[in-house]
């Protein structure tokens, strides 16, 4: 039973999101990973692999000839934004502004269970006041 049939019998509203893993199932992608990066006020996805094959292997998916460009090109852009809503909506750290950010949003396909992993730029400042001589060299006005 596809995840659309599933999701109706359940008198669940067939979301983007039902309908990006349904694409996924029926033409054997297993997995989904889903790079981002950010900085300086700008974020984006910069990549997308799908794999097919078992959990063992990490074989990259090939398009499948018989499906229509516009299925797979609306597929692949569900697939971009949702990784990119993913990613600002959950990750606990700021990967687009200042410094920025990287990381990974990873969509296990068999069980729509969706990680994110993410790593952050901190910049940080600071100033101190060191006194390299003695105070009694100088004389103090205070």
């Amino acid at each position: 039973m596809s995840l659309i049939d599933k999701a109706t019998e359940l008198g669940l509203e067939i979301s983007d999101e039902i309908k990006m893993l349904d694409f996924a199932q029926k033409h054997g992608i297993r997995e989904i990973s889903i790079e981002f990066e950010g900085g300086g006020d700008d974020g984006a996805i910069e990549d997308i692999k799908y794999f097919a094959g078992d959990a063992e292997s990490y074989d990259e998916w090939i398009e499948p000839d018989n499906v229509p460009l516009d299925e797979l090109t609306e597929f692949k852009d569900q697939v971009k934004k949702y990784g990119f809503d993913v990613a600002y909506n959950y990750s606990e750290g700021d990967w687009i502004h200042n410094g920025g950010g990287q990381g990974y949003v990873k969509i296990d396909v068999a069980t729509g269970r969706v990680s994110l992993e993410a790593d952050y730029r901190v910049s940080q400042y600071s100033e101190d006041v060191v006194n390299v001589l003695p105070e009694e060299m100088f004389d103090s006005e205070e």
